[in-house]
């Protein structure tokens, strides 16, 4: 069977494109098209009992080469498309904050969200991703896009029910407190008392869940049911989180003497937390006589 030549060399041509000529770009076509079916110059299917194999003394004949050569605006990479001018840039595959927005990433609703939850946390909102309960693929996947110092946390809602969601391991940590209540998460934790500077929240730790830099895990001196150990920050004051800022969280405080000890408060506010506004102990009997 005999092979249409003409269609060959229009395929061949076609090569031009990657800088040959039309006769460089037949023998080329030639090359890797093994077995066509090409005619000798006498018009036989080649010798007796070639069976229509290509011959060694097969002749084809020269394509006249273009002066003007290839289309060279067929062969140029058209590039990106343009978009018109008031179109938003294209996202950036770099950043895991370009929407959508990966875990741990700051948000304003749901749909800016990769894994559909934008959750409230110390540093304000922020995108996260749930794991359904019983769902193993997606826990033993979680280290991927969950990583420290977030973790999955059994949590429970009116809307979703129960479910591992990707939230930090201390919410609240160091944030002043008058009670145990005031720390309440989803995370165990107790109200610490730090003297007179107040009293600050810890969280949970024990061999499993360790403390972030700076804080030491104490035994509580009267542990909770569901929480023995807390992390307490081992030096200087406790820092105001955006959360306790926007809360305004309040401590009692003190101020102590030689005179005796008179009772203040402070709280976080956007300066950061306020000098304990206790008045300095004088002698009796007007020991916390306040002169403001």
């Amino acid at each position: 069977m005999r092979t249409a030549l003409p269609a060959l060399l229009a395929l061949a041509v076609a090569c031009g494109c990657a800088g040959r000529t039309g006769s460089e770009a037949v023998d080329m076509g030639l090359e890797v098209q093994a077995g066509l079916d090409v005619p000798e110059a006498d018009g036989t299917g080649g010798e007796e009992g070639a069976g229509g194999d290509v011959t060694t003394d097969a002749t084809v004949p020269d394509v006249p080469a273009d002066p003007a050569g290839p289309d060279q605006d067929a062969c140029r990479d058209p590039g990106p498309p343009d978009l018109p001018a008031d179109s938003p840039p294209p996202p950036d595959a770099t950043d895991p904050c370009a929407p959508p927005r990966a875990v741990g990433c700051a948000c304003t609703s749901y749909p800016e969200c990769a894994g559909g939850l934008c959750v409230e946390t110390d540093d304000g909102r922020r995108c996260s991703a749930a794991c359904q309960p019983g769902d193993v693929s997606c826990m033993i996947t979680a280290s991927d896009w969950c990583k420290l110092p977030w973790a999955l946390q059994e949590v429970h809602s009116q809307v979703f029910g129960d479910q591992w969601v990707c939230l930090p391991l201390h919410p609240g940590l160091c944030r002043p407190c008058q009670s145990d209540e005031d720390c309440a998460t989803y995370a165990a934790a107790a109200c610490l008392p730090y003297g007179d500077a107040g009293s600050f929240c810890g969280t949970r730790c024990d061999a499993i869940v360790t403390c972030p830099d700076g804080y030491a895990c104490d035994p509580l001196a009267a542990p909770l049911p569901d929480i023995a150990s807390a992390c307490r920050l081992a030096s200087g004051e406790c820092p105001c989180s955006q959360a306790a800022i926007a809360a305004g969280a309040s401590t009692s405080c003190a101020r102590t003497n030689g005179d005796g000890t008179c009772p203040g408060s402070r709280q976080c506010g956007t300066a950061g937390l306020t000098a304990c506004d206790a008045p300095v102990p004088s002698p009796p009997p007007a020991t916390c006589t306040r002169t403001r």
